[in-house]
């Protein structure tokens, strides 16, 4: 079993929206600190709570050092969203993350997902579809959030800036002559 099952067994079921964020181990004053993230409806933890929480970790874990327990809330505001995508893509596929921006990505959210849709062109879609980049992004997001995520690609219109424009115009011109 893996830490968060044997952490909601602990704990009888009573906190099974909890997601672990992060773990980190300081060993030069060996401390540990466990990083929880939990859905924006829910209510904000009482220090009961959270001492319930931490005295079965402690006893999962059996930590001999310090033991520290943060608790945030996930929210999925779109700017959030959007910046998580931002940064896993520059990380995980910086080839294309020039393409990635607030006009590329449209955010719909009912009571069921979180709808990302990605506006690209074709070529743009097959690499992510040969990459499987949709769903990497989607894990990366299910870690780092509490929410279901749907995310789609569709086939927007080509965008060109001038710079672009004028290179092409150049590169065709010198293949004339």
């Amino acid at each position: 079993m893996d830490f968060l099952t044997d952490l909601k067994k602990k704990l009888n079921g009573k906190y099974d929206y909890l997601k672990v964020l992060k773990v980190v181990y300081n060993t030069s004053f060996s401390h540990l600190l466990v990083n929880f993230i939990y859905p924006e409806d829910k209510p904000i933890f009482t220090d009961a709570q959270k001492a319930e929480i931490k005295e079965a970790v402690q006893a999962i874990l059996g930590i001999k050092g310090t033991l520290e327990c943060k608790f945030n809330k996930s929210y999925l505001d779109q700017n959030i969203v959007f910046k998580s995508i931002f940064e896993f893509v520059k990380t995980n596929f910086d080839s294309v993350s020039a393409y990635f921006n607030e006009k590329t990505l449209n955010y719909s959210r009912d009571s069921l997902a979180i709808t990302i849709t990605i506006s690209a062109n074709k070529t743009l879609i097959d690499y992510i579809n040969d990459s499987n980049m949709l769903d990497a992004i989607k894990k990366h997001l299910l870690q780092h959030f509490c929410g279901d995520f749907v995310l789609l690609t569709e086939l927007g219109e080509e965008e060109f800036d001038e710079a672009m424009l004028e290179e092409r115009a150049i590169r065709i011109q010198n293949s004339i002559v």
